[in-house]
């Protein structure tokens, strides 16, 4: 019960508060002055916060929670001048609203409002339909007439009207503005009362008094609630700067009826503030501890989490340690340009802090007055440990990154920004960078820096001439030494020597990096508070690792951040001041127009799938190795680089930064467009490229494209296949979905199949032995299944054949000289064998010859000229049967290995067609010669005109019926599966149309239901992926090659 009437009691004083402060001129109350003087403290305090955060939005992430407020400014308002009257609301208003209040008074902002009114027919000005068919109904022929005796008609009549919003406001904001005025007078008046401050409320107390018993206020109704601004409010010079005082002095009556229940709370608050005060606000004191103040709802508690702790340190202790904190480096500040070096010496503002209050940002710590608050609350990050794990997917260290970089720019500003970087940043890390800075992208350049050191040294240096090497030992934060070679290199005008780097990725060999041992722990506590780093030792092993990276080298110079002993007094040993000379040095030849150094421009392609299905890079940005440096690079428009497909919403562009390799990693970068299309778009690329300034800025464009855009490659990213493996050009090669195979490379002479039969042709030529028709015949795979492939490599290599002979131009014929267990003998005269297998070729060894010439693969040996003329010939007789002796199956192996022209490839064609469709005929070696004629001659089909009118189809609509007649056998149904899946090629040049779903469905048809049966167990494999490619889901593993 008794807690019942606590609040009861409470309640009836909220509502005597509530009328107090509603008077016009209440009677004093000594414990409600004495809270309004509390509320105005508080009031003012958060106030203040609010200013600060405004001013410094880096601090804070919203302003309507808790907001810090430092300790002077907290001071300021506790502890006010006694010679002055203190700064209060009201006398804000008095200095910054007086001419308003004033010149609204004197000409109040009215509105003429339309009303219908009986008016004397000659000062009628405006009628409407209402007034008109008022007039209709009145009696008369005319309009006096119908005016009447008084001649009155119904018309429009304007009036002036007061009673608008803004003056709504106004009569308010002034009954409240002589309220606050007299309590302000009341209370310091008679202390000050010659003040320019008492004065100036004074004459503002009359002003309002004046305003408010004007006679246009009387028609002016009261305000009942704080309306939504309208534009007056808003946007009129007047009426604006009204509306802002009038919210202060609203915000601060509700607040104090808000605080009222919490008034103990208030009281004691601000007496622990003035305690403190006396600690936190001396000079002497250690560490910066801002309280939060909460916004004054009367929900929460007045400050959040207040930290008190704090220490005053002797001026002794002082001084040690303002001079061990100035060995962190300052930017260096150079025209418009901020020179940071990230990753040298020390930067004075290097932690990055996450602090435990919700509403506050991260911020870095002051070491020459550090914060304390949060050594074991929250989180801490020194740049060091950021910058050195370069991970590009890592989103939460880009936003860290990005709170980092806000911080610093807050503390340092800066029209433009020089930052100095080691040579290890790769394209996507130095991308990182530059989007984490909060400034627009030709705000920011990024230098290399072992650049900046020989532009800095290179007047230095003894004797340099062009093509010296350059070495540059950089001592860095966390005894990083990453060492670096350069070339001295003449610039344009040849007059002058300029540095030249060469990519980190390309050359390895110019680069290396050492981490030096540590000379004893810093305690945490000292590396949180001061910025205290540990000292590296450079051990005898590490000067071993430097002059054998130095060696032979002209110049050597040590850029000595750390102030490390270096027994070595041959090379330049310098300290940081170096590379800041080298930046000036840099910045003034750039802006002079001049190239300050030369830097290798790593390519950048787009990996792309081709209409005849091969995996290929167009370069966007083309590669160079003597770029000049800082200059962008802009290159022409990729039309039609990618299609996006109807009904999708994005595109995948595939990238390969630097050389386009097979076994390069590629990126895949994920462009959503947010709309999805009816049709297919073509999208074009273009992009413009600085060395050493992170990725390229590719630009899209296309027709269903209002503006261009630009990728952004730190998201939508990945490196990684759908099945989570490494995207490089032979994964893509191995996983494409291809609708006809690919082409089937050349075959390789081998030395060692030549080696294997090289006595038994030595025989034959000095008429020993007889020939063997299988020497030459050992065709197989270079690669196996299974096996890895050297680097660099194709996966395409894997369907390449090795022979004794082949038809590769540069690997014809065996080269191998020196064997394996020694010289084997002079280079052999194949020329020699060649002609004597032609004279061979009607001899008794008729067979053997035949083959043996078969698997030459010399198309073009003069000396074969007629027997492949004869065979062919022969061929095609037997089809049209002219002939009935039949071809030799060596005879069809000439067909296929040798013939070149596409008028031999038309008649062997031609022939196979008369055979097939001869249904009582034996076609097994027709099929043969079929599939090895497609096979290893991938244009025939364009060459000899049969991918046009169906002249793939006259050939392959009887490949039904023999694949029913053979499909239980072992070796014929081999050779018409082939046949099948090699025909395929035809896709490639007919628009990808010949046996599709989509634009051949009748003999898509035929062929798809032929070939859901089943055929003998050794060829189901092979079925199976002529299924799958017919389907346009075919891949290159499994392909036969034999």
């Amino acid at each position: 019960m008794a807690r019942c009437d606590a609040i009861a009691m409470d309640e009836r004083s909220v509502i005597e508060l509530r009328a107090y402060l509603r008077k016009v001129d209440p009677e004093p109350d000594a414990a409600i002055d004495s809270f309004r003087e509390q509320v105005d403290i508080i009031f003012k305090l958060r106030i203040e916060a609010e200013k600060n955060f405004k001013n410094n939005p880096h601090i804070a992430k919203s302003k309507r929670k808790a907001l810090p407020l430092g300790w002077p400014a907290i001071t300021q308002i506790l502890n006010p001048s006694t010679m002055a009257p203190p700064e209060k609301l009201i006398t804000q208003i008095s200095r910054e609203c007086f001419n308003e209040t004033d010149e609204i008074i004197r000409n109040m902002r009215k509105i003429l409002t339309r009303e219908r009114e009986k008016v004397s027919l000659g000062l009628v000005q405006q009628v409407d339909p209402h007034c008109l068919r008022w007039l209709s109904k009145q009696p008369g022929y005319n309009a006096m007439e119908k005016a009447g005796a008084k001649q009155r008609i119904l018309a429009i009549v304007r009036r002036e009207n007061f009673n608008t919003i803004e003056n709504r406001i106004f009569k308010d904001y002034l009954k409240r503005t002589k309220q606050e005025a007299r309590f302000y007078l009341r209370v310091n008046g008679k202390k000050f009362p010659n003040h320019e401050a008492i004065k100036r409320v004074a004459r503002l107390e009359r002003l309002c008094e004046e305003g408010f018993r004007d006679p246009i206020m009387e028609g002016i109704t009261a305000i009942q609630e704080l309306p939504i601004p309208n534009y007056v409010l808003r946007q009129e010079r007047r009426y604006s700067k009204i509306w802002k005082a009038y919210c202060d002095l609203i915000r601060q009556s509700d607040i104090a009826e808000k605080l009222w229940l919490r008034r103990t709370e208030l009281a004691v608050t601000l007496e622990k503030l003035r305690l403190e005060a006396k600690v936190h606000a001396d000079p002497r004191a250690k560490y910066h501890s801002p309280i939060w103040f909460n916004y004054l709802d009367g929900k929460h508690n007045l400050l959040e989490k207040p930290f008190y702790k704090n220490e005053l340190m002797s001026a002794a202790h002082q001084k040690f340690l303002s001079f061990k904190r100035n060995q962190n480096k300052e930017p260096v500040f150079h025209q418009d340009n901020v020179i940071i070096d990230l990753t040298g010496k020390e930067p004075s503002r290097d932690l990055l802090i996450y602090g435990c209050h919700e509403n506050a940002k991260p911020y870095l710590q002051d070491y020459k007055k550090p914060s304390i608050e949060n050594i074991k609350a929250g989180e801490h990050f020194f740049l060091n440990d950021l910058l050195h794990k370069h991970d590009k997917k890592n989103s939460l260290l880009h936003s860290r990154l990005r709170d980092y970089f806000e911080q610093l720019f807050a503390h340092i500003g800066g029209k433009n920004w020089l930052i100095l970087v080691p040579d290890d940043w790769d394209a996507l890390w130095q991308e990182t960078i530059i989007k984490s800075i909060p400034l627009p992208r030709n705000k920011v350049f990024l230098l290399w820096r072992s650049v900046a050191a020989v532009i800095g040294i290179i007047s230095h240096l003894e004797d340099p001439r062009e093509n010296d090497t350059v070495v540059i030992v950089d001592i860095q934060q966390g005894g990083i030494v990453s060492m670096s070679k350069l070339t001295l290199a003449l610039c344009e005008n040849g007059n002058s020597l300029i540095p030249q780097r060469k990519s980190f990725i390309r050359h390895p060999q110019s680069y290396a990096k050492i981490v030096l041992s540590v000379n004893g722990p810093i305690p945490k506590r000292d590396a949180f508070l001061y910025g205290k780093k540990s000292d590296y030792i450079l051990s005898p092993a590490d000067i071993t690792v430097i002059n054998a990276f130095a060696h032979r080298a002209k110049h050597v110079v040590i850029v000595n951040n750390s102030g490390i002993k270096i027994p070595i007094s041959k090379w330049h040993i310098t300290a940081g001041e170096l590379l800041e000379r080298g930046a000036k040095q840099f910045i003034t030849q750039r802006d002079r127009g001049q190239i300050a150094y030369y830097d290798e421009l790593e390519a950048l392609s787009l990996v792309v799938q081709t209409e005849d299905e091969r995996i290929l890079a167009k370069p966007l940005v083309e590669a160079d190795e003597k770029s000049p440096g800082g200059k962008e690079i802009v290159t022409k428009t990729i039309k039609r680089a990618a299609v996006l497909k109807r009904e999708s919403d994005y595109v995948d562009l595939v990238l390969c930064m630097g050389e386009a390799t097979p076994d390069t990693s590629l990126k895949i970068k994920r462009h959503e467009f947010n709309k999805s299309l009816i049709e297919d778009h073509a999208i074009d690329l273009s992009a413009r490229m600085t060395p050493g300034q992170g990725m390229a800025v590719v630009t899209v464009t296309s027709d269903f494209l209002r503006k261009p855009i630009e990728l952004d490659f730190l998201h939508g990213m990945t490196d990684k296949d759908p099945k989570g493996r490494a995207l490089t050009m032979s994964s893509l090669e191995n996983e494409m979905e291809r609708s006809f195979p690919p082409d089937s490379p050349d075959v390789i002479a081998d030395d060692l199949l030549w080696a294997g039969v090289r006595d038994q042709v030595d025989a034959y030529m000095k008429d020993l032995i007889s020939p063997d028709g299988s020497w030459f015949a050992k065709a197989q795979r270079i690669y196996l299944d299974g096996a890895p492939l050297p680097n660099r490599i194709s996966p395409l290599e894997r369907l390449r054949r090795k022979n004794v002979f082949g038809n590769a131009p540069a690997h014809r014929f065996p080269s191998l000289v020196q064997g394996i267990f020694g010289l084997l003998g002079q280079q052999f005269n194949f020329e020699a064998l060649f002609q004597k297998l032609a004279s061979g070729y009607n001899g008794p060894d008729h067979a053997a010859v035949i083959r043996l010439i078969a698997w030459t693969y010399a198309s073009n040996e003069p000396a074969f000229d007629h027997i492949r003329r004869q065979t062919v010939k022969h061929v095609f007789e037997y089809a049209q049967g002219a002939t009935s002796i039949a071809p030799l199956h060596q005879e069809m192996t000439i067909c296929a290995n040798l013939c070149v022209s596409r008028n031999e490839w038309r008649t062997c064609l031609k022939a196979i067609e008369y055979r097939v469709k001869d249904y009582n005929n034996n076609v097994s070696r027709d099929f043969y010669l079929l599939y090895n004629l497609l096979q290893f001659h991938p244009s025939i089909l364009k060459d000899t005109g049969y991918f046009q009118n169906d002249g793939c189809w006259k050939i392959v609509k009887h490949i039904p019926h023999w694949y029913h007649t053979h499909r239980q056998g072992t070796v014929a149904i081999g050779y018409i599966l082939k046949s099948i899946l090699y025909f395929l090629r035809c896709r490639r040049f007919d628009g990808k149309k010949f046996l599709t779903r989509e634009y051949d469905p009748e003999h898509y048809a035929i062929i798809a239901e032929c070939l859901n049966y089943s055929v003998h167990r050794s060829h189901e494999k092979l079925r199976r992926l002529v299924i799958e490619y017919l389907n346009n889901k075919g891949t290159i593993d499994g392909l036969p090659v034999d």
